[in-house]
Parts: structure tokens; sequence; C-alpha cells
């Protein structure tokens, strides 16, 4: 599996999220406290992704 289809995916969805951030003024502590939930939520995805995988 190539893997920077993926990276490439989460690069250009991180880019389009700072530009909404952008233009609602998202403050620099809610945009971050924002991205860490973004990236929890794709982190648990994939780790459930691979406990089923793995079940």
């Amino acid at each position: 599996m190539d893997t920077s289809h993926l990276t490439s995916q989460i690069a250009t969805i991180i880019g389009e999220l700072h530009g909404l951030f952008d233009e609602i003024g998202v403050g620099h502590h809610e945009r971050e406290a924002r991205e860490s939930e973004l990236f929890a939520a794709l982190s648990e995805t994939l780790h459930g992704q691979l406990r089923r995988v793995a079940a």
C-alpha cells in the first residue's frame, strides 16, 4: 500500500481546515484545540481499524 496518498489527503484536509479557521476567525489556542481533536479522532479511527483487522 502506498501511504503517500493518505499523507497527501491529510495534508490537503489540514490546509482546508486552516483556510476555514482563517475565514471564521478562529484564534490560535482554539485552532490548536480543534486540530488536536481532529488528530485524536483520526488516530482513534486508525487504531480501531487495526483492532478489527487483528481480531
